[in-house]
């Protein structure tokens, strides 16, 4: 069976192309902090995340002092020192290996592609360094954007055609496999996210 690295959920990543970095939130900066929450504050990001409420310095501040006692990964992506998006991994599942993936990217990047850019860093981090079996995410059905990139990753959706409820009518699940990634999505996003890049 499998093992799954917890212990690569609080490790900072240089990444193999353009000078990319993925700072882990505990190792970043008061001030880069405040301005990766800043990012997600904007309204042109927050109203998109599944959970779109304004998130206070203090609350946020707070956020960060307990992150080293969890399982859970959250890290800034990063090029010359400029906070660009950011990827989570939280709510580890022993039972199926999974995490629930996110991630979202600076307002200036949005519609250029870079989407993809941040996707694929955190399939790579979930699959390659973490070694989980599946990665989870929920997504707004109204952010077209992001179901069109997330299928791009092999995303399965799972709760299609199901409307019993309040959470699939507003949201698609959907779920991704180490299995896919290593057989054929990682090589067909990296020819993608070359592209953008």
């Amino acid at each position: 069976m499998q093992k799954v690295d917890l212990q690569a959920l609080k490790v900072d990543y240089v990444l193999e192309k353009d000078g990319y970095q993925l700072i882990n939130y505990c190792n970043l900066s008061q001030q880069e902090s405040l301005k990766l929450l800043a990012i997600r504050n904007n309204p042109s990001i927050r109203t998109r995340m599944v959970n779109s409420d304004l998130i206070s310095e203090e609350n946020h501040l707070h956020f960060l002092l307990n992150l080293p006692n969890q399982d859970v990964g959250y890290w800034a992506l990063k090029r010359q020192n400029e906070i660009l998006g950011s990827i989570s991994l939280v709510e580890f599942n022993e039972a199926d290996l999974s995490f629930i993936g996110g991630n979202f990217i600076a307002p200036k990047m949005i519609g250029g592609g870079f989407g993809a850019v941040v996707n694929y860093y955190m399939h790579f981090i979930a699959f390659e360094k973490i070694k989980c079996r599946k990665v989870k995410a929920i997504v707004k059905k109204d952010n077209i954007n992001a179901i069109r990139i997330n299928k791009l990753f092999g995303a399965v959706i799972s709760n299609e055609n199901d409307s019993k409820d309040e959470i699939s009518n507003d949201y698609k699940s959907l779920e991704f496999y180490a299995d896919n990634w290593a057989n054929n999505i990682k090589e067909k996003s990296r020819k993608i996210i070359e592209y953008v890049l």
